[in-house]
C-alpha cells in the first residue's frame, strides 16, 4: 500500500526537507495543509510525496493532473 509525506524546499537556497510518511487516508487533510502553507510561507515550496509498494519516491498528482508542487 502506498504512503504520502509532505515535502518542502526552500526557495532561496534550495534546503530540501521532508516530514513522516502517512497512509493515504491522510491524503486530504495533508493536502489542506500543503496548500494553506504555501499560502502562508511563500518563501517555501510545499508538496506531496508518494511511496509506493516497491519503494519508490515520486512526487503525489492528483487522479485529475493537479501537481501538489504549488509555486
Amino acid at each position: 500500500m502506498s504512503e504520502i509525506r509532505i515535502a518542502w524546499c526552500a526557495k532561496g537556497n534550495g534546503t530540501y526537507s521532508t516530514g513522516n510518511w502517512h497512509p493515504m487516508k491522510s491524503y486530504d487533510s495533508l493536502k489542506a495543509w500543503v496548500v494553506l502553507e504555501n499560502k502562508k510561507y511563500p518563501e517555501l515550496y510545499h508538496w506531496l510525496e508518494e511511496k509506493n509498494e516497491k519503494k519508490e519516491i515520486s512526487n503525489y498528482e492528483d487522479d485529475d493532473g493537479f501537481t501538489m508542487i504549488i509555486k
